[in-house]
């Protein structure tokens, strides 16, 4: 996947890519954040992919966005 949407939303923040953290519950969210050149990428296994999928892919997998919550 491209990274564009990473990429605009990062200019459009004022945070260089490498500072950004990209959610996903995809491999394709997570493909696009490394493109993108995304500092953490995290996969969440409470949408369509599972940990099979995502951990090859994220920095880190959790259980539900609620644990980015509890930090």
């Amino acid at each position: 996947p491209a990274p564009d949407m990473v990429l605009r939303v990062c200019e459009a923040c004022g945070v260089a890519p490498e500072r950004a953290v990209v959610v996903g519950d995809s491999p394709a969210d997570l493909r696009m954040g490394r493109a993108a050149g995304a500092g953490l990428v995290v996969g969440v296994l409470t949408g369509v992919g599972g940990e099979k999928d995502l951990a090859p892919l994220a920095d880190r997998v959790i259980g539900s966005v609620e644990e980015l919550l509890a930090r």
